[in-house]
């Protein structure tokens, strides 16, 4: 290889930014139902990018759960945003909402 020539994981100098190590997820699709929150966890899927820990990498999780809620009848969309955590509920039928939720961090690994 010439000086001219750069491989793929070499990158010119004049970039800036680096990109974070991508590393498989892990998708956890064994249906779990949480009796005391009347919840029924469908899927776990959990990734990391780069080096967790080092301020750069993050760990991430995303669940996708079915909720019994005799006392909210509603239908629609409802978000709360929190600093890690990102959270939606979704009800297409009165007293079953869907729940799908993003959740960070810098700091650890999900297991």
């Amino acid at each position: 290889m010439t000086n001219t020539q750069t491989s793929e994981t070499q990158r010119p100098s004049h970039v800036a930014h680096q990109r974070l190590v991508r590393h498989p997820a892990r998708i956890q699709w064994k249906p779990n139902y949480i009796p005391s929150e009347k919840r029924l966890c469908l899927t776990r899927i959990r990734w990391e990018r780069g080096t967790v820990g080092d301020g750069k990498g993050y760990s991430s999780k995303l669940s996708v759960s079915l909720i019994l809620e005799p006392r909210d009848v509603w239908v629609g969309l409802y978000w709360k945003c929190d600093t890690f955590t990102k959270t939606v509920w979704l009800c297409l039928l009165p007293c079953l909402p869907i729940r799908i939720k993003l959740h960070k961090s810098w700091g650890g690994i999900f297991p």
